[in-house]
């Protein structure tokens, strides 16, 4: 498996009216990950992080903002 194909063991289904739908099952497709108001270490310290998720959604985000303009 490739870097860039795990992501693909996140991928969950979910039941929409009886419809079977993959979705990211860090970001729920969004692209996006906030884990700021979450995660701390054991010490009770913030430690979380806001960026693009590794789902192709995500990855699309990143390559959006490293694209240089003009």
């Amino acid at each position: 498996m490739k870097a860039e194909d795990l992501w693909q063991e996140f991928i969950v289904n979910v039941n929409y009216s009886g419809i079977s739908v993959p979705m990211c099952g860090l970001c729920g497709n969004h692209g996006f990950i906030d884990t700021t108001l979450y995660v701390k270490t054991p010490a009770g310290y913030s430690c979380g992080i806001k960026a693009p998720c590794i789902c192709p959604n995500g990855r699309s985000i990143k390559h959006q903002r490293e694209r240089k303009p003009g």
